[in-house]
């Protein structure tokens, strides 16, 4: 029994307590945003604020982490006229 409880301390644990990492650093954090995840948050921008500018900021954030190849979307909804209009657009033919 007193075998195990040995491996279980970590070394220097009578001096100091073992610190514990709360969250994880900035380096080691990966944006991963996909097209859906865009949409989404356009979605939710819509819903919450109903403006356009709220959608052209945050069609210009989320296109900024998406890749090149996805971005085009984005960048229609943010420079358009009426952008809470294309959402409304995007959201009424979602399947």
């Amino acid at each position: 029994m007193q075998g195990w409880v040995n491996q279980l301390r970590m070394p220097n644990s009578a001096s100091s307590p073992p610190s514990l990492r709360l969250c994880t650093p900035q380096s080691e954090l990966v944006s991963s945003v996909n097209l859906q995840d865009a949409i989404l948050a356009l979605l939710l921008a819509a819903k919450i604020h109903g403006t356009d500018s709220a959608l052209r900021v945050t069609a210009k954030r989320c296109a900024k982490q998406l890749p090149r190849s996805k971005r085009d979307i984005l960048h229609n909804i943010a420079t358009s006229r009426e952008p809470l209009k294309m959402v409304h657009h995007i959201a009424s033919n979602l399947d």
